[in-house]
């Protein structure tokens, strides 16, 4: 685009100084500031504007894929203005997913203190105590048996609260792996 308006440039203003440099020749005083005054009150054309390389598409916002029970949410992070996404369930913020982890939160439900894991019809996981980070998040975080919930087609979950309640999740994950698929080729910058 900036060669295209220098050569422009420098088309118009070697036309005028050859305008100019042609009323050198007439020998009439009268004549000759006529083709002077003619040539300097002649505005350039404008610029035409050639159009520039095609705009990326500006990024979507909230949902941009769905599968089964699963949906994958897009927005810009404030902070970096990275593309981020997060795949829930059934749309509730209380199930996620990214690429590469898997939540689920009980904030108001009383909090984590610990919980056993089944995937599809295989045994239940032994109890895990909730870590640090799962009690400050009130959320069970699967992070460490990702591959096999990304492999799976149900998952269910009994969680232990701080309040001493049981919490049962059955989390159908019919579309979780084309979701997290979805994220892993588009949500990247």
């Amino acid at each position: 685009m900036k060669k295209t308006i220098l050569t422009l440039a420098i088309a118009l203003l070697t036309s005028h100084a050859f305008a100019q440099n042609s009323c050198i020749s007439i020998k009439s005083d009268r004549l000759r500031l006529q083709c002077y005054d003619k040539a300097s009150s002649e505005k350039p054309p404008a610029p035409t504007a050639t159009p520039e390389a095609a705009k990326p598409e500006p990024m979507k916002k909230g949902i941009v894929f769905k599968s089964g029970s699963w949906s994958v949410h897009q927005e810009l992070d404030a902070m970096t203005d990275k593309k981020k996404c997060a795949a829930l369930y059934e749309g509730a913020w209380t199930v996620q997913a990214s690429d590469k982890d898997f939540f689920v939160s009980l904030r108001g439900r009383g909090g984590v203190r610990g919980y056993t894991v089944r995937i599809d019809d295989e045994p239940a996981l032994p109890l895990r105590l909730a870590d640090e980070m799962e009690r400050d998040l009130s959320a069970v975080r699967l992070g460490r048996i990702f591959d096999q919930v990304y492999g799976a087609k149900r998952i269910r979950m009994q969680i232990s609260t701080i309040l001493n309640t049981v919490v049962a999740q059955d989390i159908d994950l019919k579309g979780f792996a084309e979701s997290v698929d979805y994220m892993r080729q588009n949500c990247k910058d």
